[in-house]
């Protein structure tokens, strides 16, 4: 007899198996390996950048909890183009309930005026795992849907040539990352 798929009701939400801290210590030590906080692994800043350009990204990062891409898209956002937090634009946005409530989910960058939105996506957290491009892929037709135009800025094109693909991004080009 075939399943049924009721599209009522979404399916139960299963956790991830995650092992244990000290089983995974030892098997690091063992092997020899480094283990590393969640957030990932350090982005080394630019040489040629000064060290006001440093300072202003360390204490952005400790006040808004965010990455080294989303820090240069930001700078972008507020010094270039003289856009203004809560007013142009909102950073680390939920939409649909956020991270609390099925079907939500947190956009970086809302432009509500433009009916855009931007999403700084790094590779480790956004194109390893199946499941990680499932929700991405359901999340821009979520908000597609609303008429929203989602662009993904990739960490690696945003370290390499920030000001080409954050210029094709404010002029609300899809292809920004094809053209890197």
């Amino acid at each position: 007899m075939a399943r049924r798929i009721s599209f009522d009701r979404p399916a139960p939400f299963r956790a991830p198996r995650i092992p244990q801290a000290g089983r995974l210590r030892r098997v690091a030590e063992r092997k020899g390996l480094e283990l590393r906080p969640l957030a990932g692994p350090e982005i080394p800043m630019p040489p040629e950048q000064d060290q006001a350009l440093a300072d202003r990204a360390v204490a952005w990062m400790a006040a808004y909890n965010g990455s080294l891409p989303e820090f240069i898209v930001y700078e972008f956002l507020t010094l270039k183009k003289k856009q203004r937090e809560g007013l142009d634009f909102l950073y680390q946005n939920p939409i649909f309930g956020g991270r609390t409530s099925f079907g939500g989910y947190v956009a970086d960058f809302v432009f509500p005026q433009r009916k855009q939105i931007w999403n700084v996506l790094g590779l480790r957290w956004h194109l390893l795992h199946t499941e990680d491009r499932a929700r991405d892929l359901v999340a821009k037709q979520m908000l597609t849907s609303r008429g929203y135009l989602v662009l993904s800025l990739w960490e690696d094109s945003l370290l390499t040539s920030p000001d080409h693909v954050l210029e094709l991004a404010w002029q609300g080009m899809e292809e920004v990352n094809r053209n890197v």
